[in-house]
Formats: C-alpha cells, sequence, structure tokens
C-alpha cells in the first residue's frame, strides 16, 4: 500500500493485517477514506482489481467515481458514502452494467469504510427460480443473523416484507413472533442444520434449515424452508376431540353416532362391525343389517375399507390408537383413518372391549392445499 494512502504510521501494522488476511479472498475488498467529500481508495485486494476492470496499481489512489462503473457499479459506492455519514453498516445487492450480480458488504471504520463485494450471478440465476416456487423460502447469513434472500411466497405465507441485510430479529418480529420465542428461534438458526415450529396469531409454521456451504467447507448461510402446518394441526386437534367424543358415546350411548356427520364403526376385537351410524351405513353402499358381524375387509372394495383393516388388525394387536390418510384414485377421493381400542374401566374379558373407527372425508381440504 502505498505511502499516500497510509499517511498514519500507527495503523501500518493493522493494515498489513488485514492485507494478509484478505489478499488471498476470492471475494473483493476495497478500503476508500473520506477525502473532501469523496471516497478515495486505499487499498484493494486481487479479486477487487478485477472487479474494477484494471490493474491494482491503477486502482488504489483512485477516487471511487473514477472506476469503470462496467465493472463495479456505482450503487455500491453511493451507499458507502451514506454509510460514512451514518456509521450504520449496509448489506445488499446490485447489478453492474455488464450484468454482474453483487452480494456486497459496507462497513465503517475509522474516516472511512472497507467494502466487501462477492460475484453472485450463479446464486442470482439460483434464487430468480426460487422467486417461483410455491414452498417459502429464505436464505441467511449465519454469522450476522441477517436476511439474503426471501421468496414471494415467503411473504405470502408470513405477512413479512424482508429485505436484504434485515436483521432475523426484525424479521421476526415484523412478522408478530412474541419476543420469547423469537429469542429460541434465533438461537436455533445459528447452528444449522435444524427445524423449529413458529407459532403466530393466526397460523402455525414449522422450518427446517439446510446448511450452504463455501468451497472451503465453512458454512457460510442457511437455507430455510417453511411450511404452514395450520390445517394439519386443526385436523389433529379436530381428530382428537372426535375420538374423545366417540369413546364418551361408547361408553354412554351407541345410537349417539348417527348424529355425526364423519362414518363411524364400532368393531369387535375380531374385527367384526358390532355397530356403525348411519354415515358409515351410507358410505358402505349396504343395508344397516347387512353390515352387522361383517368384517370391515368385507364393507367394500378398495378404500378407505383396505387401510382401515389394516389399521384395526395393528390396534388389536397393540391395543394403541392408529391413523391415517388414504387417497382412492377411482374416486381422488381422500380420506382421514382413526383406529381406537377402547374397553370400559374395570373390564375383565377382552371380548367387551371395542374398536373404534372414524372415517373422515377430507378431499376439499386436500385440494384446497395443493392448489396454493
Amino acid at each position: 500500500m502505498n505511502q499516500c494512502a497510509l499517511p498514519d504510521p500507527r495503523i501500518c501494522s493493522r493494515e498489513e493485517l488485514f492485507r494478509c488476511v484478505v489478499e488471498g479472498f476470492d471475494d473483493a475488498h476495497f478500503v476508500a477514506r473520506v477525502v473532501n467529500d469523496d471516497l478515495i481508495i486505499d487499498y484493494a485486494n486481487a479479486r477487487a482489481a478485477e472487479f474494477a476492470g484494471s490493474s491494482r496499481d491503477a486502482v488504489i489512489g483512485k477516487r471511487t467515481s473514477e472506476l469503470d462503473p462496467r465493472a463495479v457499479t456505482g450503487e455500491v459506492f453511493q451507499v458507502a458514502t451514506r454509510v460514512v455519514a451514518s456509521g450504520v453498516p449496509a448489506y445488499g445487492e446490485c447489478v453492474t452494467s455488464s450484468g454482474v450480480w453483487l452480494d456486497y458488504r459496507v462497513v465503517p471504520i475509522a474516516n472511512g469504510v472497507v467494502v466487501s463485494l462477492r460475484d453472485c450471478s450463479d446464486s442470482h440465476v439460483l434464487r430468480a427460480a426460487m422467486k417461483q416456487l410455491k414452498e417459502a423460502v429464505l436464505i441467511i447469513a449465519v454469522q450476522e443473523l441477517r436476511v439474503l434472500f426471501a421468496n414471494d411466497a415467503f411473504s405470502a405465507l408470513t405477512g413479512a416484507s424482508p429485505t436484504v441485510g434485515m436483521t432475523v430479529e426484525a424479521l421476526l418480529g415484523e412478522m408478530g413472533v412474541p419476543e420469547a420465542s423469537s429469542a429460541l428461534v434465533i438461537e436455533q438458526l445459528r447452528s444449522p442444520p435444524g427445524s423449529g415450529v413458529i407459532e403466530l396469531a393466526s397460523r402455525t409454521i414449522t422450518w427446517r434449515s439446510s446448511c450452504v456451504r463455501e468451497p472451503g467447507g465453512e458454512v457460510s448461510s442457511c437455507l430455510l424452508l417453511l411450511q404452514d402446518v395450520t390445517e394439519e394441526r386443526r385436523r389433529e386437534a379436530e381428530r382428537g376431540r372426535l375420538e374423545a367424543s366417540g369413546r364418551k358415546s361408547v361408553l354412554e350411548w351407541w345410537r349417539t353416532f348417527d348424529a355425526i356427520e364423519s362414518p363411524i364403526l364400532l368393531l369387535d376385537v375380531h374385527g367384526r362391525v358390532k355397530r356403525l351410524n348411519r354415515a358409515a351405513q351410507e358410505l358402505s353402499g349396504r343395508r344397516y343389517s347387512a353390515n352387522l358381524e361383517q368384517h370391515v375387509q368385507t364393507l367394500g372394495a378398495g378404500e378407505p375399507w383396505a387401510s382401515a383393516a389394516a389399521l384395526v388388525a395393528e390396534v388389536i394387536t397393540s391395543r394403541m390408537s392408529a391413523a391415517a390418510q388414504v387417497r382412492q384414485r377411482a374416486t381422488e377421493s381422500t380420506w382421514d383413518l382413526s383406529v381406537s381400542y377402547v374397553s370400559e374401566v374395570g373390564t375383565a374379558h377382552e371380548e367387551e372391549a371395542r374398536v373404534l373407527v372414524v372415517v373422515r372425508d377430507v378431499t376439499r381440504t386436500t385440494e384446497l392445499q395443493e392448489s396454493l
């Protein structure tokens, strides 16, 4: 670095250390100082000289406004001027007049700034493709926990409008995540890969992260995929309530089942139908009496009866509840199946136990989810 660029000998050792550290980096690094309301380049590593479209000697000592705009966009150094004035670091993405996309970082130092640039043209193409995805995608810098990218699906899911350089803490605040939950999510994001749940006022979102590594192997950022599981949680809660309601009805009064819209069957421990409600009778397509004492697998061909029979066999063996979702391809119908083992407290004989089968038609809900 020339003498004019480093007039203060007290900082020479630190400048030399900085130069040794960043000289071989693939990222471009400029050090610029303020002179008469202008920025003059004091240092540029080899990669920075390439970005500037010139030799290093030709770059050092120049005003930033004199650099070739086709190689280094003037926007970056306009940002640098604002950083000098505000003292607040800036992060972002821009494109040069020659079509090269750059990630930039501008950090204030005494009487100047350090400007770091990275060619992100390849990742920009990837991000453009991710913008079209229906899945919500967020990419963050792990070390600083700042936003690098978010697609439109992320904004639609969370109601937030993240910008490049925005802190994850600020983003979670905009999403309406409570402070305590926000602190937990931030801690989890510091060590990808991982997964978690974000509870918002009107929806539940799950996320999972994967590492993005540099050529040297270090983790520089992480990619998060987010999914709205509000409806799934609602269905689980509804299924739980329905099972509880069914158990109570089994033990109190069997005929109340006819008031439930979902098909419900009561089987013995051998899988034979002892009772069924009106909805189950209609689904079987047979008279009520024709279903009694018949094994559940004989109630109809295909789904949902084939899967229901398999779950019943599993529950009879384990005496534990089981559930599944199945699709009947012929009619394009989707069913949630829930099977529970029911025995009255104090009942000693296994033959007195019952198996409760609940069948819910979720075709419409599934179609709506798949259309989003």
